[in-house]
């Protein structure tokens, strides 16, 4: 500690203390994530092939491009009801997913997903166009104001 306080001034030391203590604020202050609060309406798919895939499933299920949980942390917990319920039903946001291809993904974003389905910790299977899929997800992001320094919940 001796050295730090030698080579940081005292200035510097107060400024990442009240950095800690706001970061420590607003983290105590986005409620929990609960899925139901979103009042999310399924539907069935009018196809058989997943959006992430390209292939035909026998089980498939719509999936949020922007998962809820993804828009919970990223601002939407800010929303009143009715807003997070339109998010959650817009089929701007929707995609085909095979099951197990949705379920592997579950709130990952971009760069985990493409992880998960690559390293055996998910569903391997190769994507259709993630390219397509990213631009999708920075749309929705942007029509909703979401933030995209979504590591709020991680550092909580």
């Amino acid at each position: 500690m001796r050295l730090i306080n030698s080579l940081v001034p005292r200035q510097l030391h107060r400024s990442i203390f009240w950095l800690c203590l706001l970061l420590l604020v607003s983290c105590a202050s986005v409620p929990p994530y609960d899925r139901a609060d979103y009042n999310f309406h399924s539907y069935r798919p009018d196809t058989n092939v997943g959006f992430y895939s390209g292939q035909v499933c026998e089980d498939i299920e719509i999936d949020h491009v922007v998962s809820l949980s993804e828009a919970h942390y990223a601002g939407a917990w800010r929303w009143s009801p009715e807003k997070k319920e339109a998010f959650a039903n817009d089929r701007g946001n929707h995609a085909p997913a095979c099951a197990s291809v949705n379920r592997s993904k579950g709130s990952s974003n971009p760069s985990e997903f493409l992880r998960k389905s690559q390293d055996g910790e998910g569903v391997d299977f190769e994507f259709e166009d993630f390219c397509d899929y990213v631009a999708r997800f920075v749309a929705v992001k942007r029509t909703y104001g979401l933030s995209f320094v979504n590591d709020d919940e991680a550092l909580c």
